[in-house]
């Protein structure tokens, strides 16, 4: 009788790990995403939808200040700065969303 009960316990016990492992085998990888900073080149408000006014950052992003243009803005992963810039209505809806801003 013990030696039933032993058989079931090991069988159940290899159940399990099999179906732990089954699950962790077929886990989808992480798809990480990032996204990309552009720094505003000109001291125009009009200029801020316009994607040549913006070079990339790359390494630490430079401080900002103020409140009058945008500085940094922040391109989520799966858009170009051009899809990015041309979401926003008007250039001050584009100064609000900005990362930073500067005068």
């Amino acid at each position: 009788m013990n030696f039933l009960k032993l058989k079931t316990g090991l069988f159940a016990a290899i159940i399990a790990v099999t179906a732990a492992f089954a699950a962790s085998a077929f886990k989808p990888a992480e798809v990480k995403t990032s996204s990309v900073m552009y720094q505003f080149n000109s001291s125009q408000l009009n200029q801020a939808r316009v994607s040549s006014a913006y070079s990339e950052i790359t390494g630490t992003p430079p401080s900002c200040s103020g409140n009058n243009l945008p500085c940094i803005i922040t391109v989520p992963d799966g858009q170009t700065l051009d899809q990015y810039l041309t979401s926003f209505g008007s250039d001050n809806a584009l100064k609000n969303a900005a990362t930073a801003k500067k005068n």
